[in-house]
């Protein structure tokens, strides 16, 4: 919007200088899935198709008999509309057994 048309509107001028910033969220996402070749790739692959870079990835085998394994993924400055969308494809990913996501609002 160029000066001259937001001088002729101090209304929306004001609306947009009140209006707060959007949210940007970290994110915890904590999963179970199975312990398959290519099953760790498929579930960063969500993430690296957004931009984005997780601040924590671990991935372990360690707990029973090696067939599960558990992925802590944490990913940092993702909008409400971004933490909703990898929430909604880590889920319908094929071997991905449980889900549990944690958000928090950055400051």
């Amino acid at each position: 919007m160029s000066a001259v048309q937001d001088a002729g509107d101090p209304v929306g001028r004001a609306a947009r200088a009140l209006a707060p910033a959007p949210s940007l969220y970290k994110v915890c996402f904590f999963l179970t899935a199975d312990a398959r070749t290519g099953m760790l790739p498929r579930i960063l692959a969500p993430i690296a198709k957004l931009g984005a870079v997780p601040e924590r990835v671990h991935a372990s085998t360690e707990d029973g008999d090696g067939q599960e394994m558990s992925v802590d993924l944490r990913v940092a400055n993702l909008s409400e509309r971004e933490a909703f969308l990898l929430d909604k494809t880590l889920r319908v990913i094929v071997g991905v057994r449980s889900l549990l996501v944690i958000r928090d609002e950055m400051d």
